[in-house]
């Protein structure tokens, strides 16, 4: 999941890469509209949050 631009007055670029082979569920405000959520089903919740000013800067830093 990538958001451009999500914060207001800022220019960034914010990514999340979830590491699971199983199913997973994100609950984009669906159940309370504050609130994200983010599950899956077997193993563990390895979740990676990268923010960067630009794109390019994100896939660099990924790589």
């Amino acid at each position: 999941m990538i958001e451009m631009n999500g914060a207001p007055g800022y220019a960034n670029v914010t990514a999340t890469f979830i590491d699971n082979y199983s199913q997973v569920c994100i609950d984009l405000g669906s159940t309370n509209a504050g609130n994200i959520g983010i599950g899956v089903r077997f193993g563990d919740l390895d979740t990676y949050i990268l923010s960067a000013d630009q794109a390019s800067e994100l896939i660099w830093y990924a790589a």
